[in-house]
């Protein structure tokens, strides 16, 4: 699921807008989500709930599998991250 969403997030090219890793983007860190945003986070992605913010929907390059990988993806690199920084 992280290795799919990886390559999904990188196929959607999410990273040009929101950065990865820690090496943040233009807009808002993913890495840095509230709850509340990713309970919407489908709904931002595929039905383009804040194409008013300038967040278009990418329902046309993603399914909602792949969504759900990317966001497994950036939980996953959210909580590494965290660690590196603890040490």
């Amino acid at each position: 699921m992280i290795t799919r969403g990886r390559a999904s997030f990188d196929r959607a090219r999410c990273s040009s807008c929101h950065g990865v890793s820690g090496r943040p983007g233009l807009l808002p860190d993913m890495l840095l989500m509230s709850p509340e945003t990713h309970e919407i986070f489908k709904e931002i992605v595929i039905e383009g709930l804040y194409r008013a913010k300038g967040m278009d929907s990418f329902a046309d390059v993603l399914s909602t599998d792949d969504v759900q990988d990317i966001q497994a993806f950036i939980v996953s690199e959210a909580t590494r991250l965290r660690h590196q920084l603890d040490q």
